[in-house]
């Protein structure tokens, strides 16, 4: 609670005040641009002369996309490109190459299980019943 006023509550002067700021910018903008708009890219901007350096850090908005490529981006695409071969190529793909030689060897063993004789399956279905009869007697108390 600041000075007694509830969180929330409106305030008259604050709000005008406000509103009185936000009109006076609409209006010295329009004062310096609406009245007669730039007609070409390549026209002066009115503000460019008067503000000098500090409408040229405005305008190559005060070097921050250059301070973030050199400070950020440059130096992560290095370690990128330098990781790339030993942990991507090296790590990640030979693992991802490992469960595919994986799944073809052993798909290679089950594709041999099914042989198309419905006599086998059968058979396969009685194992597997002894398995979970074998498994829940083990079980018991």
């Amino acid at each position: 609670m600041l000075h007694g006023l509830e969180p929330g509550e409106f305030i008259l002067w604050v709000a005008l005040g406000s509103l009185t700021i936000a009109l006076l910018g609409i209006l010295v903008a329009w004062l310096v641009y609406g009245r007669k708009p730039l007609a070409s890219p390549k026209t002066a901007d009115p503000l460019a002369k008067p503000l000098g350096s500090v409408y040229r850090g405005m305008e190559r908005k005060w070097w921050v996309d250059e301070f973030y490529r050199a400070v950020l981006l440059r130096p992560a695409d290095w370690l990128a490109e330098k990781l790339a071969g030993p942990v991507d190529q090296g790590g990640i793909d030979s693992l991802v190459n490992g469960f595919g030689s994986l799944t073809r060897s052993l798909a290679g063993l089950l594709r041999q299980l099914q042989n198309g004789f419905v006599r086998f399956y059968a058979l396969a279905i009685v194992f597997g019943v002894v398995a979970i009869v074998l498994a829940l007697i083990l079980q018991m108390p």
